[in-house]
């Protein structure tokens, strides 16, 4: 008997019999935690109900999830920055004042805030004009931006935008083994001159630490959402324009010092510029 063929067969088995068990259970997992029909009809109802239209497809899945250590994204090269943000040349003036850089060059100002970390970018005349009115000659223009400013994709993602006012508001979200950080951020308000107004922060995510915990469903999180808007003592209608799900700081203050990252579902309301952040966990709204 050839024993070295009979011993390769065997491993090829158990490496087979092993990819069919986690298969199943992660079929299993997709079923437990899953937003059922009944639910995804209830929840619809009490919307409706409620006068609040949603305009996206729920988050289906609510598997279990673990925290994610986030660090501030360190400190920020204002030589390269400014470089390229304004190119080469003369007429740049620099203002110091505490922990906040302002750089100016004719329209644009440059805002770099050393203590928390945040950029602020405002061009009163607009940078990258649009060729015309819409969602993809807005994200042309924001794409060169973000890779202007060093950027990189598929690092950032485009996954919000939307019509306001006369302005188009984009927002692109760091991405981490697949989950979107809405603490990392790059934020664009464009008008038919181009972009106008641009605030940057960047998290450096580290790993995922602790056990992964049960969360909240779409549905409880839409819930707590009427619950919210009730509480407001909101009458007219809502039009939810995009629920997803995501990671965001467990507390506030954790922006500038780092901290452990948890699920929030993030809803999108027309006409409101901040969105609605729900912890996946507690299922309490921020």
């Amino acid at each position: 008997m050839n024993w070295s063929k009979a011993k390769n067969i065997a491993i090829f088995i158990f490496i087979l019999i092993n990819i069919i068990l986690a298969l199943m259970n992660h079929l299993k997992m997709q079923r437990v935690y899953s937003v059922s029909a009944v639910q995804e009809s209830a929840i619809m109802k009490v919307l409706a109900e409620h006068n609040i239209m949603l305009y996206d497809i729920m988050p289906q899945s609510f598997v279990p999830m673990s925290k994610l250590i986030v660090l501030p994204a360190g400190e920020i090269n204002v030589e390269e920055l400014a470089h390229r943000v304004f190119g080469s040349g003369t007429g740049l003036q620099k203002l110091s004042q505490k922990e906040i850089i302002t750089l100016q060059k004719d329209h644009e100002t440059l805002r770099i805030n050393h203590q928390t970390g945040k950029i602020i970018y405002i061009n009163e005349k607009g940078l990258y004009p649009l060729d015309g009115w819409s969602k993809e000659e807005a994200q042309k223009s924001a794409d060169h931006f973000v890779r202007q400013i060093g950027y990189n994709f598929p690092k950032m993602k485009l996954d919000a935008i939307r019509e306001d006012k006369g302005h188009f508001l984009l927002e692109y979200h760091e991405v981490y083994k697949g989950e979107v950080l809405f603490n990392s951020y790059i934020k664009l308000k464009l008008t038919p001159k181009g972009i106008i107004e641009a605030r940057v922060y960047r998290s450096k995510p580290q790993y995922f630490t602790d056990h992964p915990r049960e969360i909240c469903s779409g549905d409880e999180a839409l819930f707590t959402f009427v619950h919210a808007m009730k509480a407001k003592g909101v009458r007219e209608s809502i039009k939810i324009e995009s629920m997803d799900l995501g990671y965001d700081l467990e507390e506030a203050e954790q922006l500038y010092v780092g901290g452990k990252a948890v699920p929030h579902y993030r809803i999108i309301v027309a006409g409101e510029e901040k969105p609605y952040l729900i912890n996946a966990y507690t299922n309490e709204i921020k």
